[in-house]
């Protein structure tokens, strides 16, 4: 699968906008700044190396990010 199509499913953008939140969501916590486009490019790149025929669902993805990054 190319990477446009990974990056158009809709199961990968719901978890790359769920993870976009929950760093914004944690910057604000905070009171850092942040930059949402990088955020988004920063959560696609993760779940593109990511993403295979075992880990092709929002939750999954989530799971993962949760399990590996921080927010």
């Amino acid at each position: 699968m190319k990477n446009i199509d990974i990056i158009n499913n809709e199961e990968f953008q719901k978890a790359v906008s769920e993870c976009v939140q929950k760093s914004i969501d944690a910057c604000n916590s905070c009171g850092a700044t942040y930059d949402e486009a990088y955020l988004e490019s920063k959560w696609q790149s993760r779940f593109l190396d990511a993403w295979s025929k075992t880990c092709n669902t929002a939750e999954q993805l989530i799971a993962y990010a949760e399990k590996s990054f921080a927010f």
